[in-house]
């Protein structure tokens, strides 16, 4: 059944819009890209997914709009309406994560040196604490033959006992 012009063109406009929504989903993985996952098998399975939901997506546009046929003008609207939103708001959102990402390296870098700084200066707190218990002092000159724990027992019950 063939369409009419303008019903073909109002289907090439709403192909528009379906690029425009398959870039919004590139840009999902290119931000976890930028966050991170960026190894060699994570890429080839963020490319895998990418172009499984991408062939969904036509398949179910063109099941609803031009009852089950892909033809070649939606898949050129889809690409037009991808590299639209690719080239404006993509480029944008490319600069944005870079610069979200940097700083987000810089925040948690400083929290790690801060978080070091007070748990060394807790270490040296603990250090200087247990340096003052008479309990880890060795005044005392009983002999332990048997083990160890049974040993820091009965050393520090005399330490006690002074």
């Amino acid at each position: 059944m063939d369409f009419l012009v303008g019903e073909q063109i109002n289907i090439f406009l709403w192909a528009i819009v379906c690029g425009v929504v398959t870039g919004i989903i590139n840009e999902l993985f290119r931000f976890m890209r930028y966050a991170g996952f960026s190894g060699k098998t994570e890429i080839f399975i963020q490319d895998i997914l990418f172009m499984s939901i991408c062939g969904a997506v036509t398949f179910f546009f063109s099941l609803c709009y031009n009852n089950g046929n892909v033809r070649t003008f939606i898949i050129f609207g889809e690409l037009v309406g991808f590299l639209i939103f690719r080239y404006s708001v993509g480029l944008l959102s490319g600069k944005i994560f870079s610069v979200l990402f940097w700083l987000m390296k810089t925040v948690i870098s400083w929290i790690k040196k801060m978080f070091n700084a007070i748990f060394i200066k807790i270490i040296n707190i603990i250090s200087y604490l247990i340096a003052k218990i008479p309990l880890f002092h060795k005044k005392s000159k009983i002999a332990c033959n048997r083990g160890k724990f049974y040993c820091i027992i009965t050393k520090s019950i005399n330490v006690f006992k002074r």
